[in-house]
């Protein structure tokens, strides 16, 4: 005799569809994060920082004086955070996270079932 499934079919129905839901939301942020990083590229204006020559490095000696290594490193990561790439890449990375979360549901139901 052959071995019995572990799963009935109704859950092996949901985890195929967490599975299609994990891959679905990956790929949605993906395009997303591609058209927010094109709609932010073409209507970026250059910041003052950019345009007065020499204003970046007294801002971040200031930074570093003010706050420190720490203080001004977080001061880099908000403003790679307002560019186009930073919030594609906050896209992508919460992409991950709801197709990793969907994948560990399916996961446990799977094992859990043993």
């Amino acid at each position: 005799m052959g071995q019995w499934p572990r799963l009935t079919v109704h859950q092996q129905r949901r985890v195929i569809r967490l599975r299609r839901i994990g891959a679905s939301l990956l790929a949605a942020c993906i395009g997303l994060a591609m058209i927010v990083y094109r709609v932010g590229l073409a209507h970026r204006t250059p910041t003052a920082a950019e345009l007065l020559p020499g204003t970046a490095a007294v801002i971040e000696r200031q930074r570093g004086i003010l706050f420190g290594r720490s203080g001004a490193a977080m001061f880099d990561l908000f403003e790679t955070l307002q560019e186009p790439e930073g919030q594609a890449g906050v896209l992508v990375l919460v992409g991950i996270i709801a197709a990793a979360a969907c994948y560990q549901v399916a996961h446990k139901i799977e094992v859990g079932e043993d």
